[in-house]
């Protein structure tokens, strides 16, 4: 059974005709009463009273046109609880950092200067080592990294440079 089935059968539950409700729903008539005939099917009920006209709903139709409505609903509701879930997701900065630094450090800075509710730690990054954060940066496992640094490890050069105050400069901005 499909979601859209449950669609189809709400359409024909309130247009009381095949023809209409397959117009609203964008599919041709015949493909319509396939649907309908087939959720009928599903449900081991008739559903529809086609001897009437208009059409009417059967005892067992009507209470499926209750379940339609919530099942419907729900859908539709969760649907965009998962959009807002991803869009949530996808707006975090996914953080490497060693296990020193994620210790002592990074909670109480991202706390501090107002991002923990927007950075994901990478739990595998607490095992790397050296290169293998620049590594994880540039085939995107993640998007920042805080990790002890100086400019005679391999790798270095032309990634960062370290000052004499512990700063370190990335790209075009300071981290403090």
């Amino acid at each position: 059974m499909e979601i859209r089935w449950l669609e189809d059968f709400m359409a024909l539950a309130r247009t009381r005709h095949f023809s209409r409700a397959a117009e609203l729903q964008h599919v041709s008539q015949p493909t319509f009463s396939r649907r309908i005939k087939l959720l009928e099917e599903a449900m081991g009920a008739t559903l529809v009273n086609r001897q009437t006209l208009p059409l009417s709903l059967t005892p067992a139709g009507e209470r499926f046109f209750d379940l339609c409505q919530r099942v419907t609903r729900d859908v539709r509701e969760v649907r965009g609880q998962i959009t807002d879930m991803e869009a949530e997701e996808s707006a975090r900065i996914s953080v490497g950092s060693t296990q020193g630094l994620f210790s002592h450090f990074y909670q109480g800075w991202a706390s501090e200067v107002g991002v923990a509710d927007r950075l994901q730690l990478n739990l595998k990054a607490t095992s790397w080592v050296g290169e293998q954060f620049l590594d994880a940066l540039d085939n995107g496992e993640c998007d920042l990294v805080l990790c002890y640094w100086h400019q005679n490890l391999p790798g270095a050069t032309g990634w960062a440079e370290v000052s004499t105050s512990s700063s370190l400069l990335l790209g075009s901005g300071w981290c403090r």
